[in-house]
């Protein structure tokens, strides 16, 4: 019981060094920073989803996403009583599933080392589990305060090495019946450690070339201890596993590429505020005119909801903001490669005509959106060179787009090697199709990186009409769209816009389930193929081009698009930083 009791304290002794040895040092802090938010990501989808799976199933994913938002629906709880701020009450929530999390890991630890299965012991997994436990130790040290908040963050890293100390102690007396426990505990940690390290993601931004190179060796090496601490039994498993998303790379890279240099083309040659509708304007007319101008001039995530807000008009403003998240040029293209012409058709013309017909019905009269006078910020910057506002515009999609493309693929691989074929195939569809839309109402997601994900997942036995009406919902609405809808057109209409989307998308369900033969392309394009040269290239070319924004930004800006803290209106507002030493 020795060696895995020391191993679960000496992990944690080990993050709590390396998070108080750069001291008060602003130039150490970001780098460690990176370290462990790489690290802890690494250890979620490398470590702690797949364990949870093979016990929990699908089931997984449901206990995931309730352990990544019932910290924040707590802190607004809490908010709302005045006992604390949101954000420290869903920092303490997170801590909690933490703590229970370490007593499951110890409960492994000692289970595995004072048990031999199969004529060999455990000892490569208990070094596994500790080195996953440095990184988030450390991350744990930060979110508290760090070097300038000693005692409160020591504290708290000594609450996680006790829950360890405590889960070996227990797991070296019994190791039966806590399998599905631990598997219950490993999902909802997973989403409670992405809360945890999603704090504070813009402090210690790194600056000049040296800081930089720091900050993104620091993210390398996080990234590799948490692929350590994956490793053990599941080595097929990750072998398989990174095959799968360099293929799902090679097929998606090329057209990506496209995508990316047709946007920037248009995004530098038109201004992306559209005219103003007059105020006497028809609701259908201004409807109409938000979705031609989603459909003509391409918007990059939080760029949809900066533009929306600069729109006076309810209805051009409805049109716009529940169009764009799908027509874009990189979905289109995207999805035309995974899921072939009829269906990405269907996808297209359903989301226009909803758009249209919700903001045509629940637009409004005109009002002003309590906002001053358009400033230019929206635009490019047409005033400069061409080839200025092509690299400006080709940039900010590349920032917005990267991060959400990648987790997609890995998200697409993910579910390829963990989920068995046949296993997304439901005995009801519009059951699934219920729980899938209770999933994606409140989420956001983007269009273009959940295309890989929705194929796979249509490859695996989802009905196609169900996998692109979650897709569509998800695009088109969300938590942060509906509070400000509400701002706009009123609590009741947005309520009723809410519904008539999700009403819209159960309709593409249907529909989506009568175009004959509409899984036949997804199925060869999942299925495991040669790549060819056109995506070798292309995938070096994308992989260079953002290794080298990762680079300038740093790992954890990047990141933080996911979680839209990452300069909201870089995209299409701000000029590109010159890069300066």
């Amino acid at each position: 019981m020795l060696i895995p009791l020391a191993a679960a304290v000496g992990s944690v002794v080990l993050g709590v060094l390396l998070a108080f040895v750069p001291g008060r040092q602003e130039s150490m802090l970001g780098p460690i920073r990176s370290f462990a938010l790489t690290a802890s990501l690494a250890v979620v989808f490398m470590h702690l989803l797949p364990e949870a799976y093979e016990v929990l199933g699908a089931l997984t994913f449901l206990v995931f996403l309730a352990g990544l938002f019932l910290p924040s629906l707590l802190g607004a709880v809490a908010s709302r009583l005045g006992r604390a701020s949101r954000q420290r009450a869903g920092l303490e929530v997170g801590y909690v599933g933490l703590l229970l999390h370490h007593v499951g890991d110890g409960l492994s630890m000692g289970a595995l080392s004072e048990h031999d299965h199969g004529g060999h012991g455990h000892s490569d997994v208990v070094v596994a589990l500790a080195a996953h436990t440095v990184p988030v130790a450390a991350m744990v040290v930060l979110a508290f305060g760090g070097a300038s908040r000693k005692k409160e963050a020591g504290l708290r890293a000594l609450g996680l090495a006790v829950s360890g100390a405590s889960g070996v102690v227990l797991g070296h007396v019994v190791s039966a019946g806590f399998v599905a426990v631990t598997a219950w505990v490993a999902a909802l940690t997973a989403g409670m450690v992405l809360h945890v390290v999603a704090h504070d993601l813009k402090q210690h931004a790194p600056t000049g070339s040296w800081g930089r190179t720091l900050d993104f060796v620091g993210a390398g090496f996080g990234l590799g201890l948490g692929a350590v601490g994956a490793s053990g039994h599941g080595a097929a498993e990750h072998a398989v596993f990174l095959e799968r998303l360099v293929d799902f790379t090679f097929d998606t890279a090329p057209v990506l590429l496209v995508a990316l240099l047709l946007a920037a083309l248009v995004q530098a040659n038109v201004e992306l505020m559209p005219p103003r509708v007059p105020a006497q304007a028809r609701r259908a007319r201004a409807a109409a005119f938000g979705v031609a101008h989603a459909v003509s001039r391409p918007l990059a995530g939080s760029g949809v909801l900066t533009v929306g807000r600069k729109i006076e008009h309810p209805a051009q403003m409805l049109g716009l903001m529940l169009a764009a998240p799908v027509l874009s040029i990189d979905f289109a293209l995207i999805s035309l490669r995974f899921l072939g012409v009829r269906l990405t058709l269907a996808v297209l013309v359903a989301a226009a005509l909803l758009a249209w017909a919700l903001a045509a019905l629940l637009g409004g009269r005109w009002s002003a959106p309590g906002l001053g006078p358009d400033s230019g910020r929206v635009q490019v910057g047409l005033g400069h060179g061409f080839w200025l506002r092509f690299q400006r515009a080709f940039e900010g999609l590349l920032d917005h787009l990267g991060i959400w493309m990648v987790l997609g693929l890995l998200s697409a691989a993910f579910v390829e090697v963990y989920v068995p074929s046949g296993a997304l195939d439901p005995q009801h569809p519009w059951l699934a199709l219920c729980v899938i839309s209770a999933v994606a109402l409140p989420s956001y997601l983007s269009a273009p990186s959940a295309v890989p994900v929705v194929a796979v997942a249509i490859a695996k036995g989802l009905p196609p009409g169900v996998a692109v009406a979650g897709l569509v919902l998800g695009a088109s609405f969300n938590l942060r769209a509906l509070v400000f809808f509400r701002s706009r057109i009123g609590t009741a209409r947005s309520l009723v816009l809410a519904l008539g989307i999700v009403a819209g998308c159960w309709a593409l369900a249907w529909v989506g389930q009568g175009i004959p033969a509409v899984g036949e392309h997804t199925l060869s394009v999942v299925a495991p193929h040669a790549p060819g040269i056109v995506g070798r290239l292309a995938t070096l070319v994308l992989l260079l081009l953002l290794l080298r924004r990762v680079w300038f930004h740093g790992v954890r800006a990047w990141v933080a698009e996911l979680v839209g803290s990452y300069a909201h209106e870089h995209h299409i507002a701000q000029p590109a930083p010159r890069e300066v030493n």
